[in-house]
């Protein structure tokens, strides 16, 4: 059987994890992968959107890329834009590991592209999007009507992750109610959660988080969609600033209110695991569903696969899932 050969951009723990998931366990997938690493800087080009200039640097570093059936970033979000629109030139799928909103939004401008070329963007990898919106869609498949899909997120894989985290808290977002859009400032509606160990509960509030347009994406009939984070738990942001390798915990809870047989319910679900294999997982699974072929342009995760498959995944690897019922 032909290998699907991929590379990873990005040395930092996702990229690492990553690549151990890939390379160190192949008879969890069922093709063989062969495991590239590739320089941050040959995965940076041009936009193919850009003008006069740069065309030859652009052909330089797609020749890095030649041979590569696909390409998973795991580096800094802020250039992951011009390095998925280089891969795509060369001929890779893209799999990014991405949680930022304004990104999003730009890697998803290059639907056309990508399926012009007949190549796959897989976006929302990250822990808390990626997770969130699996789980929102899992919770939906079993609650008839939805009044309520609520996200909370705390853990970062490492400095650049915690960094872009408290910026995202620090900006205005929005929430969905009842069919519109409601502004909600920074650092607002502070509330107590309480997660599952080794976390314990921890005042998380609003930001701009990605969460909720990409649980409406999967839930629209949701009447309200909020989301809220915390970088960590007090206590141990420190420790996670000393020590870039340092296992981090993340945990992403959400909880589905509506009703099943005109009862009211509700039910939390939650992913407990180290920050980094979190999102390494929906990565390394991408590759794989990706190796079977999937139809180009820009996808989500819910577009490759159902939640159920996403969820074995993560059990596979390690990862705790936990639900509590709880009927009104």
């Amino acid at each position: 059987m032909t290998p699907h050969r991929v590379g990873v951009v990005g040395s930092g723990r996702v990229g690492r994890e990553t690549a151990r998931l890939l390379v160190l366990h192949p008879g969890d997938h069922r093709i063989p992968v062969e495991f590239r690493r590739v320089d941050r800087r040959a995965a940076v080009g041009e936009s193919p959107y850009s003008g006069s200039g740069g065309i030859r640097r652009r052909r330089e570093r797609r020749k890095d890329l030649e041979g590569l059936d696909t390409v998973v970033l795991c580096g800094p979000q802020d250039v992951q834009m011009l390095q998925a629109g280089t891969a795509l030139a060369a001929g890779c799928n893209v799999v990014a590991c991405v949680d930022s909103w304004s990104v999003i939004e730009e890697l998803r401008t290059l639907h056309d592209f990508a399926a012009e070329m007949g190549r796959t963007v897989v976006l929302s990898v990250a822990a808390s999007v990626g997770w969130g919106v699996i789980l929102a869609a899992h919770g939906a498949d079993l609650v008839g009507s939805i009044d309520e899909v609520s996200v909370a997120s705390v853990g970062v894989a490492g400095p650049e992750c915690r960094a872009r985290r408290v910026h995202a808290l620090r900006t205005e977002g929005h929430e969905w109610v009842d069919g519109h859009w409601e502004s909600s400032a920074a650092f607002s509606g502070i509330e107590l959660v309480w997660f599952p160990p080794p976390i314990g509960a921890v005042d998380c509030t609003r930001g701009d988080l990605a969460e909720v347009r990409l649980v409406l994406d999967a839930v629209p009939l949701a009447a309200r969609v909020v989301a809220k984070g915390a970088v960590a738990p007090t206590g141990r942001v420190g420790r996670l600033k000393r020590s870039r390798d340092a296992a981090s915990p993340s945990v992403t809870v959400v909880t589905v209110s509506g009703c099943v047989e005109a009862n009211e319910c509700s039910t939390t679900y939650s992913v407990v695991g180290d920050a980094a294999l979190s999102s390494a997982v929906l990565a390394a699974e991408a590759v794989e569903l990706l190796s079977g072929g999937v139809e180009g342009g820009v996808r989500g995760l819910l577009d490759l696969a159902s939640a159920e498959r996403w969820l074995r995944a993560g059990r596979a690897a390690g990862l705790r899932l936990l639900a509590f019922d709880q009927p009104n």
